[in-house]
């Protein structure tokens, strides 16, 4: 329930936001809409387990939920971007959960990936072209925050909890990306520039369908190191998350010297 009615408000946002482009609303009002809905998960008991007291670990998920909402909307600046991280991180979460009980991660998971899966031929077609639009992408988003939330992941070592991390490694990484790049150039972080990783890569002469390819291939192999986290001991996970942040450094630094016009 708490889902469901999460997604309905956030779809209504995204979809009054559609209507109202060029200009759309603006990021205050998304936020406030954004925050309603991630309360309703609380409300729920859909929240951050491992953290004390129990105010932190509540302010840390609405930050958590509206951070990924947003993250999966701001990746979506290509076609077939944004669906196909969708479904390889909610594959990801129907893989680490499917052992469990957690019947509500199963079956969500399970819908967003065959939702996202069935949209990505509309989406890529040259002549049944649809898009997702704020009302699809804040909608991924937002269950996919959710979904983040409610397996456990550290069964074998304490540093599985960060697994979500690596699952939704793209869009978080994106979104704190052009944020600091904004941030530095002294823009504000919360208005749209043509400085994505994504279109990055385009400058330096990659096709979108190739774009597209290696970061499904990406992500499936963070997805991968993510599912291996939560299965080996402590020290292999200190050595996963470190070749990871070591990869994600050298990346940066070459993107970052893109010169973007």
């Amino acid at each position: 329930r708490g889902i469901l009615t999460g997604t309905a408000l956030v779809f209504a946002l995204g979809l009054v936001d559609d209507f109202l482009k060029p200009n759309g609303l603006g990021f205050k009002t998304k936020f406030v809409f954004q925050i309603a809905a991630a309360l309703g998960l609380l409300y729920f008991d859909i929240r951050i387990q491992f953290l004390r007291p129990e105010y932190l670990a509540a302010a840390m998920t609405v930050l958590w939920v509206v951070g990924i909402t947003n993250a999966t909307n701001i990746i979506d600046i290509m076609d077939g971007l944004c669906a196909s991280q969708a479904a390889i991180a909610a594959g990801a979460f129907l893989l680490i959960a499917l052992p469990s009980e957690d019947v509500y991660v199963n079956v969500t998971a399970a819908a967003l990936a065959g939702a996202s899966l069935g949209f990505l031929p509309y989406n890529l077609s040259t002549r049944l072209r649809i898009f997702l639009g704020d009302s699809g992408a804040l909608v991924m988003g937002f269950v996919l925050a959710a979904l983040a939330l409610g397996t456990r992941y550290s069964a074998v070592n304490p540093l599985g909890v960060y697994v979500p991390l690596l699952i939704l490694a793209i869009p978080i990484y994106d979104t704190l990306f052009v944020m600091i790049l904004r941030v530095l150039k002294g823009r504000s972080p919360f208005l749209g520039s043509k400085d994505h990783f994504a279109l990055r890569m385009e400058t330096l002469g990659l096709s979108r369908p190739q774009i597209l390819m290696l970061t499904v291939f990406i992500s499936v192999l963070l997805s991968l190191c993510a599912f291996v986290v939560t299965q080996v001991s402590l020290g292999w996970a200190v050595a996963i998350y470190a070749v990871v942040a070591l990869e994600t450094l050298m990346l940066s630094v070459r993107l970052a010297r893109v010169v973007m016009h």
